[in-house]
């Protein structure tokens, strides 16, 4: 499903995204389209396209992309699918029960609760409070994650900088 979405596999494509996406919130999917959890992202991230368009904008990264290596390093891509958030080129880091919160791990359950996070996301990031919070799917028993914009990370200290840096 993953054909249904703008596939990108050069750096200059997802830094010209990041950079040009404003006012929506921008869902990139770091992952393969052979994989079959990765496939089953693809499927409700297609299917949610159409309903999240004012709003947020979808793209698929292909880690195994020679000119994608970059993002792959600093996002620390070590599962997938990998799924990251940015509000006007700022990345939006999230507490979904990884060590880095960098990214959303795994495929959502179901279409209804990635446009639940995406709705919150946006309408927190319009406030500009950035404080997101969604049931977490991996966790049935009631805990939330955390969405918040990257303020000072060990990582870089300001994600637009580090773009026009490389």
């Amino acid at each position: 499903m993953n054909y249904l979405l703008p596939n990108l596999m050069q750096k200059e494509d997802v830094d010209k995204l990041i950079c040009d996406t404003l006012d929506k919130v921008l869902v990139l999917r770091f992952g393969r389209a052979s994989d079959a959890v990765c496939m089953q992202l693809d499927e409700i991230l297609a299917k949610s396209a159409r309903e999240v368009s004012k709003f947020a904008s979808i793209a698929t990264v292909d880690i195994d992309a020679e000119g994608i290596q970059m993002y792959v390093k600093y996002f620390d891509i070590s599962w997938i699918p990998a799924t990251i958030f940015f509000f006007n080129a700022q990345h939006m880091k999230m507490d979904s029960g990884s060590a880095d919160h960098t990214k959303w791990i795994g495929a959502f359950e179901s279409k209804q609760d990635f446009i639940d996070v995406v709705e919150m996301a946006t309408r927190d990031a319009g406030c500009e409070i950035f404080g997101v919070l969604w049931q977490s799917w991996m966790d049935v028993h009631g805990s939330y994650a955390i969405m918040k914009p990257d303020q000072g990370s060990a990582l870089v200290d300001n994600f637009s900088s580090f773009l026009i840096s490389l």
